[in-house]
């Protein structure tokens, strides 16, 4: 069975003559001296996969760095992708097109200062998206967030952004400082009625504190941001924005199920939001010539104002949405023989609720839990990776909740995976690394309550948003990936990569009956790109 699905989309025009100079400088400052190697470092960072832990750790703990010995490196790429959505929740594109520049890298100043980067400029186009006017998608998330404008009506969006951060790791003697910083802008548009238009704007900064004894490592973290969004739209036939014209009348949804009309004054012209980030953690490590353990605790509080109008003024504030999270992780990376055994324990605890100022209620909350367990294998020699395996388990449990739209959603569910990559030699020192993956899903609990106390028998949201997606949440699904690398070393030390991965997902228990027309053919991506390392 067949029912049409609509995705996402974007329209972008961002980078302004003044946007574009602080973009280019920072870029410039950031990733300038990234060309310099330095053979005692023991820590080299390349285009394989296996670092994309390394590089996680580095952006998100930089502190931890510290007292670790890794190579110079710089990776600068071109890359496009593709995908299709056939098999998908609703307020997803059918086809999301993407193309940009993107480049990180670190370098070691001194032995007691390194400084780090990256910035990724994207445009990306999405094609039949419905149910949603804002600038979120269901994707890789259950249910969107509160507070967004809808309609029906399917639609080609265009999109562009960039996302810049930089920082630096210094120490002073046993004290270790690392400090970053964070610019992310993007801009939205639909092209067809109404055709809203999102920017959004967000500053952020972190500061890591450290104290390092022997082999032992103890720090601390706080860190602060603050997002503007501006949103607006327009109907180039105001005559569609009336209610005898189902498909294009503008509603509002305001928790999951609650729909409201009208919700801000000036109803025209949009309405602004501010976001402030503030979080806070502390950590331990310990760094021994084969064995290196950390553990990590960070609390984190949301807080989104929805304004009337572009005005921050607490007269003219109409929502809030909250959200705390509780974050851990474990973390062991151990050498035995000419191997290396890494395993983490993660998970997080997050509680959101909205609040309406003007009914002086809240109406929506979520609650969502995680642990996830990773354990991978590597055996390299001379940078040639013989194999690199490794399997996950993640148990996530979610509720989600509508007070006035009477509904309540709970979903239990495992994902388990395999992956594994390796080296084959080439001629001329160049090789091909092949690496594949495969994770399961299944939902071990997925109730839905729907309570209809209006009797009404035109409740669009829930029947085409809300039970779609209950229906594809509760089915069993198979993800597999396939990608290939190949590696040419060039002069002084580079290499070149060109790269492609090929991505499924499908369906497993498509023929059981179901009470909602769902696509259940398969979602395909493809990825492709070039890659400079140095």
């Amino acid at each position: 069975m067949k029912s049409k699905i609509d995705l996402n989309s974007y329209d972008i025009s961002l980078f302004a003559r003044k946007n574009a100079n602080k973009v280019f400088v920072l870029m410039a400052t950031t990733l300038g001296g990234f060309a310099i190697a330095q053979d005692k470092d023991t820590i080299k960072i390349d285009s394989n996969p296996l670092y994309e832990q390394e590089l996680a750790q580095l952006k998100q703990l930089p502190v931890t760095f510290a007292n670790q010995n890794i190579q110079n490196f710089t990776q600068t790429e071109v890359y496009f992708n593709f995908k299709k959505n056939e098999f998908a929740r609703k307020q997803t594109a059918s086809e999301t097109m993407r193309y940009g520049f993107r480049s990180q890298g670190l370098f070691n100043v001194k032995e007691d200062l390194k400084i780090f980067g990256s910035i990724d400029l994207q445009k990306y186009t999405e094609k039949d998206l419905a149910y949603t006017l804002d600038d979120t998608r269901t994707d890789d998330m259950e249910v969107l967030h509160p507070q967004y404008y809808f309609v029906p009506r399917s639609s080609n969006w265009n999109n562009q952004q960039y996302d810049i951060n930089a920082g630096v790791i210094k120490s002073f003697g046993n004290f270790n400082l690392a400090a970053k910083a964070g610019l992310y802008a993007n801009k939205l548009a639909r092209e067809v009625d109404p055709r809203p238009e999102i920017s959004n704007r967000k500053l952020s900064g972190e500061i890591h504190a450290g104290y390092t004894y022997g082999n032992h490592q103890i720090f601390a973290l706080a860190g602060y941001a603050v997002k503007d969004k501006d949103y607006s739209y327009y109907y180039s036939n105001s005559q569609l924005n009336n209610i005898a014209y189902p498909d294009t009348y503008l509603r509002y949804n305001s928790g999951f199920g609650r729909v409201i009309n009208r919700p801000f004054l000036n109803y025209s012209s949009g309405y602004y939001t501010r976001t402030t980030y503030k979080k806070a953690g502390a950590g331990y490590q310990y760094n021994s010539a084969n064995t290196l353990l950390s553990g990590q605790y960070t609390y984190q509080e949301n807080l989104e104002n929805f304004y009337d109008d572009k005005f921050m003024n607490d007269k003219f504030k109409r929502f809030q949405y909250q959200t705390i999270t509780h974050q851990g992780a474990i973390r062991l990376k151990q050498n035995i023989n000419d191997k290396i055994l890494r395993s983490s324990l993660s998970g997080f605890k997050t509680t959101s609720k909205n609040y309406d100022v003007k009914a002086l209620g809240t109406n929506y909350m979520n609650r969502q839990r995680n642990i996830t367990f990773d354990v991978n294998l590597l055996k390299q020699n001379n940078q040639i990776v013989k194999y690199y395996v490794g399997a996950f388990a993640a148990y996530n449990q979610n509720r989600y909740m509508d007070q006035l739209g009477y509904v309540d959603q709970k979903i239990n569910s495992l994902t388990a995976g395999i992956y594994a990559n390796r080296d084959i030699e080439s001629k001329n020192d160049a090789k091909f690394n092949v690496g594949v993956g495969l994770n399961y899903y299944t939902a071990l609990k997925n109730e839905l309550d729907f309570l209809n106390l209006t009797g009404a028998t035109d409740n669009v949201f829930y029947k085409e948003v809300i039970a779609h997606d209950f229906v594809y949440n509760s089915m069993d699904k198979l993800d597999a990936k396939a990608d290939v690398r190949y590696i040419l070393p060039v002069k002084n030390n580079k290499n070149v990569v060109i790269y492609t991965q090929l991505r499924s997902i499908f369906a497993l228990d498509k023929n059981r009956n179901q009470t909602i027309d769902l696509n259940t053919e398969t979602t395909y991506q493809v990825n492709f790109g070039i890659q400079l390392n140095y």
